[in-house]
């Protein structure tokens, strides 16, 4: 008798399922979490021991970014397939809680709020890709889809 996946094993479906992958997606919005708070405590002890300014805006986007792209290769890596679409859900899930978090609200087309949402379902879907290529150099690695 076939053993029958779900969208969590991160392998593809034999019925012919969706082919979104929900366990994968959520350890990359995990990842995207965990590095966003290590910087955040690095930047904390920076500021606390040192004379060194507080991060301008510009720099919280970077490092922000820097986590989208973390969890997107993390995704990635783990579906094997379709990585661009799991890192830009990713992207889309972190930007949106951010852009709640900061408090965007209804000025959800002011020029700001737009650019970074484009900038984080870009970074979101290049991470997945990357991800999806390096695990498929791998032996019995994944495939560009």
């Amino acid at each position: 008798m076939p053993t029958v996946r779900t969208p969590l094993d991160g392998d593809e479906l034999v019925d012919g399922h969706s082919p979104f992958y929900l366990g994968a997606f959520l350890r990359g919005v995990i990842a995207a979490g965990l590095v966003i708070l290590v910087l955040a405590l690095l930047q904390g002890l920076a500021l606390a021991f040192t004379n060194w300014p507080a991060l301008s805006d510009r720099w919280l986007r970077v490092l922000n970014l820097s986590a989208i792209g973390v969890g997107a290769v993390v995704t990635g890596r783990r579906t094997r397939r379709l990585g661009w679409l799991h890192g830009l859900a990713v992207g889309v899930l972190y930007a949106i809680l951010v852009a709640w978090w900061v408090g965007y609200g209804i000025h959800i087309f002011s020029p700001p709020l737009v650019t970074w949402l484009v900038l984080a379902f870009l970074v979101g879907a290049l991470g997945g890709m990357v991800g999806s290529a390096t695990q498929a150099s791998q032996p019995g690695g994944g495939r560009w889809r």
